[in-house]
């Protein structure tokens, strides 16, 4: 007997295979991130498309996160206004004075005051690093890139894990990607 797959992994594997197309297609390039996905309880790794014409020296601000964002996918034309939807993160715990790190992160998520259209679903997989409930709507994609060296993208691999799922679960609880207020 074979079980259907959760809407949530159809949809990754969906928007991954989209992704993949159009990068072929189009030769562009990709940088692999982090993804929280809604229904999923850990991150996986996802590959990014990076704009046209920064290939050379991509920024977090270059990448194409709306199909990792938005639930209608690859096809949206929503434009995230990425001042209001994202968090920066140079230093670790975020109140250290010292702790500058030498690779930073950006955290991107849906804010649930923008019009996306239908409302997102709690983010499980956040939930699960968190270990307490939170209200953090849709999904959750992190990059890593190199403050001092023009804020040039790197890929996000195994190792940063820990790390990450560290600072997406201070960052849920302590620092404002909880949206409680939005319920």
């Amino acid at each position: 007997m074979t079980s259907k797959a959760p809407e949530w992994w159809t949809d990754i594997e969906r928007v991954s295979q989209e992704v993949a197309e159009r990068v072929e297609m189009s030769n562009l390039r990709t940088m692999k991130c982090a993804l929280y996905a809604t229904g999923d309880h850990e991150a996986r790794f996802v590959d990014v498309e990076i704009d046209r014409g920064y290939e050379e020296k991509p920024r977090p601000v270059d990448l194409d996160i709306n199909p990792w964002l938005h639930k209608s996918g690859i096809d949206d034309n929503q434009v995230i206004p990425i001042d209001r939807s994202t968090v920066t993160v140079t230093r670790f715990p975020k109140d250290s004075g010292t702790a500058i790190m030498p690779e930073s992160y950006v955290i991107f998520y849906s804010r649930e005051d923008e019009d996306y259209g239908s409302r997102n679903k709690i983010n499980r997989a956040i939930e699960a690093i968190a270990g307490v409930k939170t209200r953090v709507w849709g999904n959750v994609l992190v990059c890593k890139f190199m403050p001092h060296e023009g804020s040039r993208l790197l890929p996000v691999e195994y190792a940063d894990l820990k790390l990450i799922d560290c600072i997406v679960a201070a960052y849920a609880v302590d620092y404002g990607l909880d949206q409680r207020e939005f319920e």
